[in-house]
């Protein structure tokens, strides 16, 4: 039997490089143009919604081709997507009943985007398994160049970043320090495969060192606690459930040293790396950092290829391979206990130390300052957003108070004075947003992913066959042409013990990038950002659909023409109209805000009251072409007309705080203060929050109104 790497040849394995650099071009191009869909000017604007546009056309073009080349076999993950479908469809209905069904539509949206993704890779994961390579290989790629552009935006501040910006940690493209963190991290597990496997070329892995020295920088330089909790669980997964450990500990030691200098130097400048730093210092610090950036990372990458080379010509004794695994295991014994020993050298003994330290984390009047000691610290504001959420999602208990709601829902119920729209955490999210209900499906579409993802990794039996199902087969040789399909692995490569192991590292690589997603999405609210939840569900999709490795399905044999099987010309017609119904909804949200821009640019008020109707027509969920609407009217002097706008709002979102006070303001201008009293009092029932917005514009009014009353009745 030959190497994996010697039976796929060059050709393949260029195809594999070529197919990595698209897909991570795509990822980087989602991190720049698209931001976080929880920022109210987000989810209408251009780069976002073609964005998703785009990628729930490729995922149904590739759950459509699977369909019509797809070999027969057991429907692998069918389970997982069926309930991820049943998820999204319970956040589309619950526009029905949301207090923001605008935002629901949105969310909705998301959703679908994300499913198209994650049953995308399902299906190409079925018929392409032997592509697995490309879709790590460009996790490592998109990750490297993202971080690598974060730390050029701190060499090159008034160049690349923005000017005003005045934030010490890294942050860019995203906009987000824990968005950067999050894609450092799930790029980890991806560049320690790519640095560990001995069938890469040693200057590709030589460069996966220099990478796991930009990802773990940017980890820690984006001062993002949860980003560097998941990349820890990441790591430790890759490295628990990898057959390569000793390698990948290696690789993974050497761009960890070559991390430190990068940011001892960064930490020890102030100017690079604390708030408010004029400009001018900012550059002058970037540049010196930029020469020891690239001193470090020419070094790096020496040492990786260095250590390529010599884990090339040594082999290991099994007996030393045992004492190292001894040895590191013995290390991180002693780190457990040195944490323990500090722990209760403390004043306050183990246990009191424990409690102290539980009861920061747990409490909801924590809080931590923006430096780079918050890694050090437990204290966090998120305590206190999870309890607004879980108050929200008892009010709602059985369905929740709307898809994306969360941040207009719990007003109601908080006197917290931070303007907060995420509950950053997934779990809690989804209890405020879909009550019960969702909480079940999401514990329920985790099962089954744990599930179906066990299989690839070799951690349930690999069944045989069900009975009646085919053994996987290789497209039928045309007469005197090659036996296997371009780019397929030899009949003495697929399914072999060594290519089985091969790919087995691949799909641990996989699962620790899917991870350390989740991890971060139980403490934050990163899956808003496409440029980060879209390559980690490729990933959890392609195991999802993978199945055992032993027994891939492959590419139906022959070519049988697609009007005789009409189960699948059914199955591919549904699918290709439900992207083009998906591709609509997320397109008219966009339609709407672009004629609600034509509006306020129209040079005449006949113009603009046109484009005005589109907007409301092409949305008819939202509230802000009804005061737009309602403006124009009042321009014109039509007070009735003006009013109705308004009074369609309130019945649109009567929970909103916004529409009424929006009446409320108008009725008081007009001179109906009693009818304004009611509805400005009708804000401060919906809002408690004492510096938002709408109370506090509601509270200034209030005594207005009382005295237009008093003076009506004097």
């Amino acid at each position: 039997m030959v190497a994996d790497g010697q039976a796929r040849g060059p050709a393949v394995g260029r195809l594999d490089a070529a197919l990595a650099l698209l897909l991570a071009g795509g990822a980087v191009t989602l991190a720049f143009i698209t931001n976080s869909s929880s920022d109210p000017s987000v989810p209408v604007a251009g780069g976002f919604a073609w964005s998703e546009i785009a990628a729930t056309a490729l995922g149904a073009i590739a759950v459509a081709v699977a369909v019509a080349i797809g070999g027969r076999g057991r429907l692998w993950g069918a389970g997982t997507v069926a309930l991820f479908t049943a998820f999204t469809a319970l956040a589309a209905l619950s526009i029905a009943w949301s207090v923001v069904p605008d935002w629901s539509w949105y969310g909705a949206d998301q959703l679908l985007c994300c499913l198209s993704a994650f049953a995308g890779a399902a299906a190409l994961a079925r018929v392409f398994p032997q592509r697995w390579r490309a879709l790590v290989g460009s996790i490592a790629i998109a990750s490297t160049a993202v971080c690598g552009w974060a730390l050029l935006v701190k060499v090159f501040p008034g160049t690349l970043g923005d000017p005003n910006n005045h934030y010490g940690r890294l942050l860019e493209p995203f906009g987000y320090w824990n968005a950067l963190g999050l894609a450092a991290a799930i790029g980890l597990p991806a560049c320690m495969w790519a640095a560990a496997r001995r069938e890469g070329p040693r200057a590709a892995r030589a460069l996966a060192v220099t990478a796991l020295t930009i990802g773990i920088a940017v980890v820690v330089l984006s001062y993002s606690r949860s980003a560097a909790l998941a990349a820890v669980v990441g790591i430790v997964c890759s490295l628990v459930l990898g057959r390569r450990r000793l390698s990948s500990a290696l690789m993974l030691g050497l761009g960890a040293v070559g991390a430190v200098p990068l940011v001892a130097w960064a930490l020890h400048d102030h100017s690079l790396t604390s708030d408010n730093v004029a400009l001018s210092s900012q550059r002058v610090a970037g540049h010196g950092f930029g020469l020891v950036l690239i001193a470090v990372l020419a070094l790096v990458t020496v040492a990786g290829w260095l250590a390529a080379r010599e884990t090339d010509r040594r082999t290991l004794s099994p007996s030393l391979r045992r004492r190292i695994h001894r040895g590191l295991a013995a290390l991180g014994a002693l780190a457990v206990l040195a944490v323990l020993g500090a722990l209760a050298s403390s004043h306050r003994g183990l246990t009191g130390e424990i409690s102290h330290e539980f009861n920061r984390l747990t409490s909801i009047q924590s809080n931590v300052g923006d430096t780079s000691a918050r890694l050090t610290q437990l204290d966090s504001s998120r305590p206190l957003y999870w309890h607004e959420g879980i108050e929200v999602g008892v009010h709602n208990l059985l369905a929740g108070a709307g898809e994306l709601a969360y941040g207009v829902a719990r007003l109601r119920y908080t006197t917290n004075p931070d303007v907060v729209h995420q509950a950053h955490s997934w779990l809690v999210q989804t209890f405020a947003d879909l009550g019960l209900i969702g909480l079940v499906l999401t514990l329920a579409l985790l099962a089954a992913w744990a599930l179906a993802a066990a299989r690839p990794l070799g951690l349930r039996g690999d069944p045989a066959p069900a009975r009646g199902d085919p053994a996987p087969v290789d497209p039928a040789p045309a007469p005197g042409g090659p036996a296997t399909a371009p780019g397929d692995p030899g009949p003495g490569d697929r399914g072999g013990p060594r290519a089985i192991a091969t790919e087995r590292e691949g799909m641990v690589a996989l699962a620790a990038i899917a991870v350390c997603f989740g991890v971060q999405s139980t403490l934050d609210w990163t899956w808003y950002y496409l440029g980060v939840t879209l390559p980690a569900l490729a990933c959890a999709g392609w195991l999802a659909g993978r199945g055992p490795l032993a027994a891939p399905v492959g590419r139906r044999p022959g070519r049988a023409a697609l009007l005789d099987r009409m189960g699948a010309l059914a199955a591919i017609t549904a699918v290709v109209a439900g992207a083009v119904i998906a591709g609509w909804l997320m397109w008219e949200p966009l339609r709407s805000a672009q004629a609600a821009s034509a509006a306020i640019d129209s040079p005449t008020y006949a113009q603009a009251l046109g484009d005005a109707r589109t907007a409301a027509n092409s949305n008819p969920l939202s509230v802000a072409p009804l005061f737009l609407l309602s403006d124009l009217y009042a321009g014109l002097h039509e007070g009735a007309a003006a009013r109705a706008q308004l009074v369609d709002a309130t019945r649109l979102q009567p929970e909103n705080p916004q529409t009424w006070w929006q009446l409320g303001t108008f009725d008081l201008h007009a001179g109906r203060p009693r009818p304004a009293l009611a509805e400005l009092r009708r804000v401060l029932t919906l809002d408690q929050a004492p510096l938002d917005t709408w109370r506090r514009q509601a509270a200034a009014e209030i005594p207005q109104a009382q005295a237009a009353i008093a003076a009506a009745h004097g």
